[in-house]
């Protein structure tokens, strides 16, 4: 663990020497607080600390903070393998990064948007891997959010008797109306088949029978599959 510790110290040190001056500085500015009668020769300058605690506390608290500092460096140099950064970005998305067992001295990173997008990769190394995640990143946020098909014709059938339902409605794909026509028609069954609805459902249920039937007789959507019973026959034993 020694030896592990000092390596992984080693590798960062390059990048992380100004936060180790940092921290040693703090402890030693902290210990010549409390080791020294009066470090704050003028008390006026240092009027606004000595006021909310002695200078002796002071002192202890640079230590502790300085020593706090330096355990966290030691901590990222040896278990710098950790993953990072873990967690949400906004509601619903990730993106992070780990080591990735199944090969060798490689990471994998992921970014991923419920309902938008979802993108993964391997790299050789820990800043590939952050590179490569943050220009798919971006990328992919660039691009349009997925319809969701289900949601609009639920909206649509909602408000259908407060809100005129869209001109551009009949140009949709035929999907989409199909869609539409299962949602009216589950949820106004009762009133469709007793005749009861409201007008503007009986006509929006007539046109979109009609436009459905249309587009089966012209090749854009599919008819489903009818199954004719059989009969079943006894045999005479």
């Amino acid at each position: 663990m020694f030896i592990r510790v000092v390596t992984g110290i080693a590798q960062h040190l390059d990048v992380r020497i100004p936060e180790w001056i940092g921290g040693i500085g703090l402890i030693l500015w902290g210990m010549n607080l409390i080791l020294t009668d009066t470090s704050w020769t003028n008390p006026q300058a240092w009027s606004l600390m000595l006021s909310i605690t002695s200078e002796d506390t002071w002192g202890l608290i640079c230590v502790v903070a300085g020593g706090l500092w330096l355990l966290a460096l030691t901590v990222n140099g040896t278990f710098a393998d950790t993953a990072y950064p873990v967690g949400e970005v906004f509601e619903g998305c990730l993106a992070w990064i780990a080591p990735y067992t199944p090969v060798y001295n490689s990471w994998k990173w992921v970014v991923s948007w419920d309902g938008w997008f979802g993108h993964s990769g391997v790299a050789e190394s820990k800043q590939a891997a952050a590179d490569a995640a943050t220009n798919a990143w971006w990328r992919l946020v660039q691009t349009d959010v997925p319809r969701d098909v289900d949601f609009d014709a639920t909206r649509i059938v909602a408000q259908i008797l407060v809100r005129p339902m869209p001109n551009s409605l009949f140009g949709e794909d035929g999907p989409f109306l199909q869609s539409l026509h299962w949602h009216l028609t589950r949820i106004f069954h009762e009133e469709l088949a007793a005749g009861t609805a409201p007008a503007v459902v009986l006509d929006l249920a007539r046109m979109l029978g009609s436009e459905i039937e249309r587009r089966h007789e012209g090749g854009e959507l599919k008819r489903p599959v009818q199954f004719t019973p059989q009969k079943m026959r006894r045999r005479r034993r």
